[in-house]
């Protein structure tokens, strides 16, 4: 799943976990509840999953959304939270308090999923169409319907649940899976179908399948002997008291001792990680009801046991806590993950944006110049104009009059279309603006009125810079960047912490959590100055 309908879904899993949600909806009653399957049927989204695909992911939400964690959240975060859920109900077409699970299934790779949400009330189909479904045309398959755009899908199976992904995944969905007890998700799909919170199960060897033509690093060593593993799953329960369960089957018990071993290894790196996280939050001053749930959390991972049984190895993680503590750290831990997820969506913007000027580049021989000129070799409009059409904006494109300045009297009116490549969700501008600029002067790729070619970056394309996230907004259709000059000091770039993401030459996106040293920086946005950069430059 790509683009606008991924994130989507990533807030809406966020909600699962009782991070989000509209605080004034009421509560959902006992008979609001959706009526349950025939005796030994599954659901309609769980009789879909493949017993052989890469992993399952199921989470009860509106079960989540009434527990102690998921009102604790709602009153502590009111206002953080009740736009994020509208948010969620607009791209999804369904608030987060009316999905009575949402169910993800990694077909082939982690990247290629079909995500299914079955809500507690029939849902509004022309909701789901207008966000989920925007822009699809319908078509037909098998006597059914599915709504295609591009290589994505939206089909719904019944007035309770629907489905979305890759569209030749949900053509596949389409049927329902002939699960067998011996297929490596069947005990993920049964845990699932028990009503258990949070539910995920891998299949080790579809992984081990993904990963066979890669040599793993070294440091994963100590955990291959989990890729021989059949089945394993992991539930979460939230309560009175956190509970984690991990079961991993093996063929035999020899199989599973080693399988054992893996475990302990990976508790002791979770252990560091643990470790580190307690350093970060205590550096950040991070509220003091997470630093004391995550202190307990690696008490509890020093303390739990991982027991083989037979060609099974298990273990329990449980850790008791209060509704003001959890409400405190899911809090935290929504606010960090959003701007995570914001900050991975600028990096897809600076990819799209490189992909576009590349593809600028292979038609025209060069790199667009910064901006285009008048007559009179006056700047009139940016270069972020004229990759349009490399960005799925063609029409936008042919709106513009290229021989009129930004701010004339037809192209001004455009500058309230500009395309969400253009847009970062991590920081606000004025509306028609971006941060996402380049180097405009001498020695940089964008220099004069003539576009760069790749064959002019003789530093190399992976150590010269492209395009990268400003510190000041400017509007997206002004000939306006980040000015340059050797000698001179470099723009300010990022936010206020001084960290950002940076395209490179060679179509890559790397981010700086610091801004670079002078000298490092100048080095990075010539293209051909032969300076030596050092290996961490980005750290």
């Amino acid at each position: 799943m790509t683009g606008k309908l991924t994130g989507a879904f990533v807030v809406a899993l966020l909600a699962a976990l009782g991070l989000s949600g509209s605080w004034r909806e009421r509560e959902v009653a006992a008979e609001d509840k959706g009526a349950p399957p025939a005796k030994g049927a599954l659901p309609a989204d769980l009789e879909r999953v493949p017993g052989n695909a890469v992993g399952v992911l199921s989470v009860r939400i509106a079960d989540v959304w009434v527990s102690d964690l998921g009102k604790a959240v709602r009153q502590k975060g009111a206002m953080e939270i009740e736009p994020w859920a509208k948010e969620i109900e607009n791209k999804v077409g369904v608030a987060p308090s009316q999905m009575e699970r949402l169910t993800m299934v990694m077909v082939n790779a982690p990247h290629e999923s079909v995500v299914f949400i079955t809500t507690r009330k029939p849902y509004d189909r022309a909701k789901v169409l207008a966000g989920v479904g925007a822009g699809s045309a319908e078509e037909k398959f098998g006597g059914e319907t599915i709504y295609v755009r591009r290589d994505f899908g939206l089909h719904f199976l019944n007035d309770r649940t629907f489905m979305a992904g890759a569209l030749t995944d949900v053509k596949a969905m389409m049927k329902k899976a002939d699960l067998k007890k011996t297929d490596p998700l069947a005990p993920a799909v049964a845990l699932a179908a028990s009503n258990r919170t949070f539910v995920f199960g891998v299949n080790p060897a579809a992984i081990e399948r993904l990963v066979k033509n890669e040599p793993l690093p070294p440091q994963a060593a100590p955990f291959k002997a989990l890729l021989k593993a059949r089945s394993a799953t992991l539930t979460f329960d939230v309560g009175e008291r956190f509970r984690a369960d991990l079961k991993v089957e093996f063929a035999d018990a020899a199989a599973a001792k080693a399988g054992q071993k893996s475990l302990e290894a990976a508790r002791k790196v979770g252990q560091g990680g643990l470790a580190e996280a307690i350093k970060e939050l205590t550096r950040s001053k991070a509220p003091a009801e997470v630093l004391e749930l995550v202190r307990a959390v690696e008490a509890s991972t020093k303390a739990t046991p991982i027991a083989q049984k037979g060609d099974r190895v298990e273990a329990s993680l449980e850790v008791r806590v209060d509704g003001k503590t959890l409400g405190a750290v899911a809090l935290e831990l929504v606010q960090r993950v959003r701007v995570a997820a914001a900050r991975t969506q600028s990096v897809n913007n600076l990819k799209q944006i490189g992909i576009a000027l590349h593809n600028y580049h292979d038609v025209h021989g060069a790199f667009p110049p910064a901006a285009v000129y008048d007559k009179d070799g006056k700047a009139i409009l940016s270069w972020r104009v004229l990759i349009l059409p490399y960005v799925e904006q063609d029409n936008l494109y042919r709106k513009f009059k290229l021989n009129e300045p930004w701010d004339g009297p037809n192209n001004k009116k455009l500058l309230a279309l500009m395309p969400r490549t253009y847009a970062m969700a991590e920081r606000e501008g004025p509306k028609g603006s971006t941060f996402y600029q380049v180097f405009a002067g001498p020695g940089a790729i964008f220099e004069g009125k003539r576009g760069t070619r790749l064959t002019d970056v003789s530093d190399g394309t992976s150590n010269t810079l492209l395009v990268v996230e400003a510190a000041k907004a400017v509007p997206w259709s002004k000939p306006e960047d980040l000015p340059y000059a050797a000698g001179s000091p470099v723009p300010q770039v990022g936010g206020r912490d001084g960290s950002f993401n940076a395209g490179f030459a060679d179509g890559s996106v790397r981010r700086f959590t610091k801004r670079p040293k002078d000298v490092v920086f100048h080095a990075l946005i010539t293209r051909a100055g032969g300076e030596v950069l050092p290996g961490n430059f980005d750290e």
